[in-house]
């Protein structure tokens, strides 16, 4: 057996001179040095770490497989540029490798060589992105900080918000990862990572470092750490795990160093580059060699394989004692999804028909909705002619501030979700087509221009500008820039004016102003059909990503359209000139109508698909709603399509406020797919919620018995969100419609559910015994189920029922497509059984006329006793000992009183295989005797004489060379003793003498 190797103490003695000149992975050891140098009392604690773990190792070894433990992760992004912000998929492809190297599941498990394949191990630790933050709320389990720092060098400031970094979650419920540019150890050495062991660090800096190149298998991760494996290796030092080698390296690296474990073999030093078996160091100079896959030692990422048996036995005894808490943590418990209630419902607008294109919260919680109109009565007044801008201002309830009709005795339009946007001053900017020129309007270059009108925070008009040229120009959206300028995307078919460099048909056509409507620059970009920008947004970055469709050909800017309609998106520097442009779709018709930028620099995209090849996939019939994730750089990382067998439009997507994911508003027709509570055959409002990789969290169908529709969708301050669309309807969900379409603006919760789910005993009692159980049960049909241990998901219990058979305080989550609540708990309590041992054990021979006294013990006190022949109790047979004289098999069973659990010992056969006294094998004098005994032999070949008293217990063999022998009886207590003869191990006789 290895010995314990105390870690406070052995650090004392490593020293930076002694490897400074070696490279290396990890920095996890010069980091504690560090600690210790700073704090006193740290070595102590390490040490009593040390014991604690090694104790509770020494009391559950060989016991009951150990229960799955699930951690609770948050990953901390603390970025500078852009592709140190990396993607959620990455971040999510490192919790998949630690989920399968903890498990073992991992592909390369088979490259793990033959001599070793029995120690590796399933550790049984599971990994989850929390779901709940410290406050109880939903959280995806990713903190995004952008610093200024451009790098950091180990130590913690990647820990704190005042040094740059960001602060950690609570260590007693979270495994707390940084993800930075991490440059260098303290002595100057490039390192991937680093990590604190158990009770090293305070709360706020217990955690795991990692490079954001060495994190996760894809998007900024480089060879040789792109598997990550760093991160497994890091969380193993978090868990408690040592170097395989031990502490030393370079030139205070020895063969007498260790990592206390009995299962890794000596190694030398850190072995970074063979990975190929068998590989050789001073300590291991045949075969098999080093341990060179294993997790703990620095083998690039792509030689790691195993941990082994005792490495697993470490890290449940850190789990079971100095990070008990995390067992009980309720990170990975998902927040209930909620239903979506309506707070309230507004419809605003004349007789004849209006629509809202955009919604959004103000400042002071209430809201601003801007569209068209047709109508000169009802909520609207100074309607000019034609259709005209209406910009409407409410109150947190939703009623009526102030209304404003904007145009002239021309044609206004506004057209999509991005169409108005607050300004820094509180007051408004918008943007949408006129070919008016007259009252508000002035300008105009002929045909239709991009109208771009800004006004204060009372409705009235600050200043307004028509932009474009003698052909058709249409604004679509508008942003306000960092600088306090606008950036402007539409289409244009114009070549003259204040347009240039058309390529034929519509463009989309890009302007830059600044803070007073001049223009800064233009861009027209496109091909050689019709090609018109829906919606833009300024990246983090300070430039611009473009979202719309394209009908051109390859030629012009655009490259790879599919055929019909493509998604075209584009993304331009601070000066408008193209980074990249990206064709998505199929062969049919794909629209894009808004775009989002994901908190890790990717892109969310929103519109509709009738295609179902190339790009596009899992098409339920006519359109579908199409959501599309590109990474920074163009790629595409998932798409989605939603929706039923008619025809799905999504005009509108944004962030939701809880983070985990993302609101898509927009028309369904179907009532099947995914689409249900649909109110008739024309369109309803449709509004999902799906995750960060697109999955659909819930659906819900808003509206009347006629047209309704959202064309934005707004998350509010107090988690809820507003929709703007329009309806015709009056009924439903839908009131006050006043002829026509009205706006309709819908201000809905995400509300708790209403069900009152609970669970009951089916079978059992709350409390049993060991090997007992109790069938737990939610009797609620037609939902889904996920049963919960002391708060945690138990893994694969997803059924109505789970049987119990561990203490623990046990609720479940039963849920449906949209709603969901959590039950009752029920405490169950599983009493252990006594232990029971009997002796003698095993087979016990003897002859005809003799007793075995049997024992049994337990190591409980409060106990009972009742003796068994064959499956039956022996009547009267109650205490810990009996005297077996019948060839039969006996056990004994143990009871607790308190609790009145009970086990049975093994069973001790009793075998008799001849008669006491028979004749004239051997014979005994004197008997009594009182200083030695002679025994007289008839023969001795293959024969064997045993001595043994009462109870059994052997006190002498004796192998006969001659006839007559002389056996000392003087060291003898007084007593009854047995001469048993054994040939070739049987016996054949027994003869008894009387020591005095």
């Amino acid at each position: 057996m290895k010995k314990l190797i105390l870690l406070g103490n052995i650090l004392i003695l490593i020293s930076y001179s002694g490897i400074a000149q070696i490279t290396q992975r990890c920095g996890t050891m010069e980091h504690l040095e560090m600690l210790i140098s700073k704090d006193s009392s740290l070595q102590q604690r390490l040490n009593d770490n040390e014991i604690k773990i090694q104790q509770w190792i020494s009391e559950n070894k060989g016991s009951a497989p150990r229960d799955l433990v699930t951690i609770p992760v948050v990953v901390h992004v603390v970025w500078n540029i852009e592709e140190e912000n990396i993607l959620y998929e990455q971040i999510k492809s490192q919790i998949d490798v630690l989920n399968e190297d903890y498990s073992r599941s991992n592909a390369d498990a088979a490259n793990t060589p033959l001599v070793w394949q029995g120690i590796a191990a399933n550790s049984n630790i599971q990994f989850c992105l929390a779901n709940r933050d410290p406050s109880g709320n939903s959280t995806n389990g990713i903190v995004r900080v952008q610093t200024t720092r451009t790098s950091f060098k180990q130590g913690d400031k990647m820990k704190h918000q005042e040094t740059g970094g960001a602060n950690a979650w609570p260590k007693e419920s979270y495994l707390n990862i940084w993800v930075c540019d991490l440059t260098t150890n303290l002595i100057g050495q490039e390192i991937v990572g680093f990590a604190t062991f158990p009770d090293e660090a305070s709360g706020g800096e217990d955690g795991v470092v990692v490079d954001y190149q060495a994190f996760g298998t894809m998007g900024t991760v480089i060879l040789p750490y792109n598997k990550g494996r760093t991160a497994t290796h890091e969380v193993g030092h978090w868990l408690n795990l040592k170097h395989i080698w031990g502490f030393f390296t370079g030139i205070l690296a020895t063969c007498s160093d260790d990592d206390g474990l009995e299962d890794t073999p000596l190694q030398f030093d850190f072995n970074e580059t063979c990975f190929g078996s068998p590989c050789y160091d001073p300590c291991n100079t045949i075969e098999p060699g080093i341990m060179f896959m294993n997790f703990m030692d620095y083998t690039f990422d792509a030689g790691m394989n195993l941990f082994t048996l005792d490495q697993s036995e470490v890290m449940t005894a850190t789990l079971n004692t100095t990070r008990l808490s995390l067992q009980s943590s309720m990170g990975c418990v998902e927040v209930p999804p909620v239903n979506s209630s309506i707070v309230w419902q507004k419809s605003y607008g004349g007789s004849n028909d209006d629509w809202i294109a955009s919604i959004k919260q103000t400042t002071d919680g209430g809201y601003a909705g801007i569209g068209y109109s047709h109508s000169v009565n009802g909520d609207i007044s100074d309607h000019r002619g034609g259709t005209d801008l209406w910009m409407l201002r409410l109150n947190m309830d939703g009623e009526l501030l102030w209304q404003k009709s904007l145009g002239g005795y021309g044609d206004e339009s506004i057209s999509y979700d991005r169409a108005m946007d607050q300004t820094n001053d509180g007051g408004f900017i918008i943007a949408g087509s006129s070919n008016s020129n007259d009252s508000y309007i002035s300008g105009n270059h002929g045909a239709s221009d991009y109208l771009i009108i800004k006004m204060d925070e009372s409705g009235e008009i600050e200043w307004q500008k028509c932009l474009g040229g003698s052909g058709y120009d249409g604004a679509n959206a508008i942003v306000q820039t960092s600088d306090g300028g606008y950036i402007v995307a539409g289409h244009s078919n114009s070549n003259d004016g204040d347009v240039s460099g058309n390529h034929s048909g519509y463009d989309y056509w890009i302007v830059k102003l600044d803070a007073f409507g001049n223009l800064v620059w233009q861009k027209s970009l496109g091909g050689y059909g019709e090609d018109s920008a829906s919606s833009i947004d300024q990246t983090s970055d300070g430039g611009y990503i473009v979202a719309g469709h394209s009908w051109s050909n390859a030629g012009g800017d655009i490259t790879g359209n599919h055929g019909g309609t493509d998604y075209w998106i584009v993304r331009l520097n601070t000066d408008g000139n193209l980074i990249w442009q990206k064709s998505l779709g199929g062969s049919a018709n794909d629209v894009c109508f808004s775009i989002e930028q994901a908190d890790d620099g990717g892109f969310l995209m929103a519109g509709f698909s009738a295609s179902n090849n190339n790009d596009v996939s899992g098409n339920h019939g006519g359109g579908d709603y199409w959501i599309v994730k590109l990474n920074m750089d163009g790629a595409l990382v998932w798409e989605k399509t939603l929706g039923g067998s008619s025809q799905e439009n999504a005009f509108s997507i944004k962030k939701s406020h809880d983070g985990i994911g993302y609101l898509v508003g927009g028309t369904a027709y179907s009532n099947d797919g995914d689409v249900s509570g649909n109110f008739s055959e024309p369109p309803n409002s449709w509004i999902i919620k799906i995750d960060l990789s697109g999955n659909l969290i819930w659906q819900k169908s808003f509206g009347g018995n006629l047209d309704d529709a959202v064309w934005s969708i707004e998350p509010l301050n107090d988690g809820g969100f507003v929709v703007g669309g329009y309806s015709n309807s009056n009924d439903g969900d839908v009131s006050g419609n006043h002829g026509g379409y009205d706006y309709w603006i819908v201000n809905i919760t995400e509300s708790d559910c209403e069900n009152n789910f609970f669970i009951n005993i089916l079978d059992g009692s709350d409390t049993f015994c060991t090997a007992g159980s109790a069938i737990l049960k939610m009797p609620i049909p037609n939902i889904s189920y996920q049963w919960l241990k002391n708060g945690a998901p138990i893994t694969g219990a997803t059924l109505e029922t789970y049987t119990a058979t561990k203490t623990g305080d046990y609720s479940c989550i039963g849920s449906n497509s949209v709603c969901s609540g959590t039950s009752n708990i029920i405490h169950i309590t599983v009493n252990k059984n006594p232990s029971a041992t009997i002796s003698p054990s095993g087979t016990v021979t003897m002859c005809a006329g003799n007793s075995t006294v049997l024992t049994a013990s337990s190591t409980s006190t409060d106990v009972i006793y009742q003796w068994y022949k064959g499956n039956n109790p022996i009547a009267g047979a109650t205490n810990a000992t009996y005297p077996a004289t019948k060839d039969a098999k006996y056990k004994c069973k143990i009871t607790k009183t308190s609790t009145g659990c009970s086990a049975f010992t093994n069973k001790t056969t009793i075998s008799l295989t001849c008669r006491l006294g028979n004749e004239s094998i051997v014979s005994l004098y004197p008997n009594p005797a009182k200083d030695k005994i002679t025994i007289e032999l008839n023969y001795i070949e293959n024969v064997s004489i045993q001595i043994t008293d009462v109870t059994g217990k052997q006190l002498k063999i004796i192998e006969p060379t001659d006839f007559t022998l002389e056996f000392s009886v003087a060291e003898l207590a007084q007593g009854l003793y047995f001469v048993n003869v054994l040939e070739a191990n049987k016996l054949l006789q027994v003869e008894k003498f009387v020591k005095q």
